[in-house]
């Protein structure tokens, strides 16, 4: 065999890996460390925060020294990340409440729950996600997924604002960060149709999609109501992160997204950096209304910050959870 023939077999056999070397670089881009701003006294509270992104965020907001509630559906697998964290950063203050954010009476005895034993909350992170598929109607009869990455955390924010009594000096603050994904920028909504109930209509990638769009337009209505009076809300994106979300990805699809994330996505670790950063920043107004990526604030899509749409989803929101007379 000749030396070039043999260079040759030698590129072809490299190439591959070459080129998933080079995916994996795009893919994970270049990811930036939050500030290292302490977290003590802060009380924060985050959804879905027994695995992922929101078990990475939860550690390292311990480890700054907040008291970090988990908010989470699987009572036993929570209470062991609780320990877990625990044993690793010797906070003592890191705790368990349960919350079905699939149930809007299960949101409800939540906020009570947890008004009664903590009082006020300093930040909320809103990052339980679902993708079920297909369409599943469940105890309110929404769509599954509208309702876990949307609707629950919108009245879960609503009645926590209500109780937090937020003001503009630095103890009085709030934090509300709302997670999101590229994949609001190529959606939209029907205000019609928010549920996908129509038949035919409904794709889970589409619905999923808007459920993100929906979180960054809730980020933009709240900044607009509340951001005079003390409450600072953000929406992060945090690159593409192997998770737990991508399991019910249905067909090929989905098989080859499971396989692509083990190797070229981000770290559970890599993807709550955005999250912490903006928990621990002094000037959460910076932040305010912007989307969050590598612990960057850059400006959010014309589609996300629709002031007309963002009103129009605040007003059916309120009104599907039947608010009015709970935040009046």
């Amino acid at each position: 065999m000749g030396l070039p023939l043999v260079l040759g077999c030698g590129f072809l056999a490299a190439l591959p890996c070459v080129v998933l070397l080079v995916l994996r670089l795009y893919i994970r881009g270049h990811p930036v460390a939050p500030i290292k701003n302490r977290l003590d006294g802060r009380v924060i509270i985050i959804t879905g925060g027994s695995s992922g992104i929101g078990r990475a965020a939860a550690l390292e907001c311990a480890r700054r020294g907040a008291k970090v509630i988990l908010a989470c559906r699987d009572a036993a697998k929570a209470e062991a990340v609780v320990l877990s964290i625990r044993r690793k950063t010797s906070n003592e203050e890191v705790h368990f409440r349960q919350l079905d954010l699939a149930s809007l009476v299960s949101v409800r005895e939540f906020v009570g729950q947890f008004t009664k034993q903590f009082g006020r909350v300093h930040t909320i992170v809103n990052n339980a996600g679902n993708s079920v598929s297909p369409l599943k109607n469940h105890m309110d009869g929404h769509d599954m997924c509208f309702q876990v990455n949307y609707l629950g955390h919108f009245l879960l924010t609503s009645l926590l604002i209500k109780h937090a009594n937020p003001g503009k000096s630095a103890a009085n603050l709030l934090r509300v960060v709302n997670l999101t994904s590229d994949a609001y920028k190529n959606n939209k909504l029907d205000f019609n149709d928010l549920m996908d109930r129509k038949p035919g209509r409904y794709g889970m990638y589409e619905t999923y999609g808007r459920s993100k769009l929906a979180m960054v337009l809730f980020t933009t209505e709240l900044n607009y109501i509340y951001a005079d009076k003390g409450v600072y809300a953000v929406a992060v994106h945090p690159g593409a992160v192997s998770t737990g979300l991508l399991r019910n990805w249905p067909g090929i699809f989905g098989s080859i997204l499971r396989l692509a994330a083990q190797i070229l996505f981000r770290s559970p670790e890599v993807g709550a950096l955005s999250i912490v950063q903006c928990t621990a920043v002094h000037n959460p107004e910076d932040y305010c209304g912007k989307l969050v990526f590598d612990c960057a604030a850059q400006e959010v899509e014309e589609i996300g910050k629709d002031y007309r749409s963002a009103e129009r989803l605040w007003y059916i929101s309120r009104d599907i959870c039947r608010l009015e007379e709970e935040t009046e």
